[in-house]
């Protein structure tokens, strides 16, 4: 018996599901009240200097925006590898090959 696309999708699917489910921490699921009320966690700025300091605050006051800066900053230095490698390869002779589909 031979089972259609969609089904075989959902199979896939409910099958994965059921591999990650147990991977999830429990305390995702855990009550604000038993698990001890609001996290504060707040870097210790008070050795730090420069950009150091400057980060430190920005994650202890603006947590949104520090979360940010960081999430782009790491976009751009993905690229800035991407593209010093795609450079280095060429040097060396190496060039992408595309395939046509």
């Amino acid at each position: 018996m031979r089972l259609s696309f969609g089904l075989r999708y959902f199979i896939s699917l409910l099958f994965l599901a059921l591999l990650v489910v147990p991977l999830i921490p429990s305390n995702i699921f855990a009550d604000d009240e038993e698990a001890g009320g609001e996290l504060k966690y707040e870097v210790n700025t008070s050795e730090m200097t420069g950009f150091n300091l400057l980060l430190g605050k920005l994650y202890n006051e603006h947590r949104i925006l520090y979360s940010l800066v960081v999430t782009l900053t790491m976009a751009f230095l993905g690229m800035l590898v991407a593209v010093s490698t795609d450079y280095v390869l060429r040097l060396l002779g190496i060039r992408k090959i595309s395939k046509g589909h």
